[in-house]
């Protein structure tokens, strides 16, 4: 059975709609309280302090004297008895005393419009002042206290507030739930878990993106299978080439070495060794070749205590042939306070030569290859810089990459462009990091952190 669904505009309608029979429920709840309150005495209505104040003036007449007829008023209205000046001689509120009193009407937001009836007596005038307003039977909430009428405006004010608050908080649960698994969609699909199925929203347009998103995932989910695919041939190939040069290749270093044992001359000899290096050479590429094949992103690394200056040592030594070759100088700075690393001591071996050959390949003739690395708290830092044209910027912008190629000055036929990818990959199966930059003052620099 499929979910019923509705439009936007018809959630957004059924919103306002809940939002205005709320608000006029609350206002009817609201006006029933007060006349309620009306009918039990707890409210006097608004034309009482009028009605009072005549019934108090008509009583009056039956007095001489105000004085007579003062100790009869209630809180419900103000007086004022005057003398001949216009000045308060006696009233309720004792703050008026011995002021002159203003027959204009008062008026103000709060307490609203206020009449007067009055009455002239021997001892003075009598003035009652009073307000067409509702009040409370005590004359203490009357002088300290809004009227009801504010009152009931304030709550009305907070209902009104509660209501548009609990509907907005009710809409905002209601999206939530709806847009929850998209969420957790993206979520398993940002971690490559495209095995994700999306429940039905009950919002029509909801519902259509969740749709397209399904579409996107199911065209994704083809995509990379194309690409996985195309990368596990592609591995494929490189390990069955580089198997199948291990075999012409082995041939050949065993014929070269052959011929280093017949009488040939110094001329033939420096040739035949300059070929076994060239071989040996190539066999490191396709050792790299066969790491790069192996790696499917599960590789899993022989950590063991490698100490460091022996490690450097024999780093030092295989450097040194290499920069005689190329006519480049080697210059070497090491700082360890731990004497270790643990670590895959081939794998890092391997990365810092290739670094190192890199280095010295686009080194101008002498100039130094500098090598320098630091050990501290478990952390081992490697860093290889040369004195050359630099990384392009295209290759700082986007990084390292298998098979990627910096353009023709950093490039030569030792470089197929998998050196820095081998560095980067051992970093980060070291839980470490490879940066490469240009120095300020000319040349690149590749810095590679080990954890």
């Amino acid at each position: 059975m499929g979910v019923k669904q509705k439009s936007l505009r018809r959630v957004f309608t059924g919103f306002i709609l809940r939002i205005g029979l709320e608000m006029l429920i609350g206002g009817v709840l609201l006006a029933a309280i007060f006349i309620a309150a009306m009918f039990f005495g707890l409210i006097i209505p608004a034309n009482f302090s009028e009605q009072y104040a005549n019934d108090v003036m008509e009583k009056a007449g039956e007095q001489e004297y105000a004085r007579d007829v003062i100790p009869e008023i209630g809180d419900f209205v103000t007086y004022y008895l005057t003398d001949d000046s216009g000045n308060v001689t006696q009233s309720n509120r004792s703050w008026s005393v011995g002021k002159p009193l203003r027959e204009e009407p008062k008026s103000g937001l709060v307490f609203g419009q206020s009449y007067y009836v009055k009455k002239a007596f021997p001892d003075g005038t009598l003035y009652l002042e009073y307000y067409m307003r509702t009040s409370y039977p005590s004359g203490f909430l009357n002088r300290y206290f809004i009227s009801p009428e504010y009152v009931l405006a304030i709550l009305a004010f907070i209902m009104m507030l509660l209501i548009v608050i609990l509907n907005v908080r009710r809409m905002e649960k209601l999206f939530k739930k709806e847009l929850r698994p998209l969420g957790e969609a993206a979520e398993q699909i940002s971690i490559d878990n495209l095995d994700v199925n999306i429940a039905p929203s009950s919002i029509t347009e909801v519902q259509r993106v969740e749709d397209s998103f399904l579409k996107m995932k199911d065209e994704l989910a083809d995509s990379l299978g194309r690409e996985w695919q195309a990368q596990r041939n592609q591995r494929a190939q490189i390990a069955a080439l580089a198997h199948d040069l291990k075999t012409p290749l082995t041939v050949i270093l065993g014929n070269l070495d052959l011929l280093s044992e017949t009488d040939i001359t110094d001329d033939q000899h420096q040739m035949i060794e300059t070929s076994i290096g060239e071989v040996k050479h190539s066999e490191d590429y396709i050792g790299i070749l066969v790491d790069m094949a192996r790696n499917t992103g599960e590789v899993e690394i022989k950590r063991a205590p490698v100490a460091l200056q022996g490690f450097f040592g024999n780093i030092e030594s295989k450097a040194l042939v290499l920069c005689e070759n190329r006519q480049v100088r080697l210059k070497t700075s090491y700082q360890f306070s731990d004497a270790s690393y643990s670590g895959d001591r081939d794998r890092i071996e391997r990365a810092v030569m290739n670094l190192i050959s890199n280095a010295i390949d686009y080194s101008p003739e002498d100039e130094a290859v500098e090598l320098s690395a630091a050990c501290a708290d478990g952390t081992l830092t490697i860093t290889v810089r040369d004195h050359g044209e630099g990384f392009p910027a295209e290759m700082l912008k986007s990084g390292v990459g298998l098979f990627k190629m910096g353009e023709s000055s950093r490039s030569s036929k030792k470089h197929y462009g998998i050196g820095l990818y081998m560095a980067e990959n051992t970093a980060k199966l070291h839980n470490g990091s490879l940066a490469i930059s240009n120095c300020a003052d000319g040349g690149a620099e590749v810095k590679m952190v080990l954890e």
